[in-house]
């Protein structure tokens, strides 16, 4: 229930930015994916590491890891699922540019689909 909430509040944070100032976005995309770890903390050191190489200007908080690429805001969070199954990733773009906002977020998701740790 506490990963469901956390991922209501970085919803609720993304739609803040949408409503905050002078936000001009006009296309919202978002993905679920499996990724290769089965805990929510490891999920988030993936996506941490996938943003370090792929975004700029990289924030991380409890809830998200978020930076830009090409003008598109990219906000990644994880939920873990418990009973041995890999956690899920979910990653969001917002930006002007439709072509620019789905690429940035398929290209995110798709990193972290692939990315594991060795061991």
């Amino acid at each position: 229930m506490l990963t469901l909430t956390r991922l209501g509040l970085a919803a609720l944070g993304i739609g803040g930015i949408l409503l905050a100032g002078h936000a001009d976005a006009a296309f919202l995309y978002w993905s679920k994916i499996q990724v290769k770890t089965g805990t929510e903390a490891k999920c988030m050191q993936l996506a941490a590491g996938v943003a370090g190489q792929n975004l700029q200007g990289v924030k991380k908080s409890a809830l998200e890891v978020a930076g830009t690429r090409n003008g598109v805001y990219v906000a990644i969070t994880c939920v873990g699922r418990g009973g041995g199954q890999n956690a899920i990733g979910v990653i969001m773009a917002i930006g002007d540019n439709g072509p620019a906002t789905i690429a940035a977020r398929d290209l995110i998701a798709d990193k972290l689909s692939k990315t594991q740790f060795i061991d």
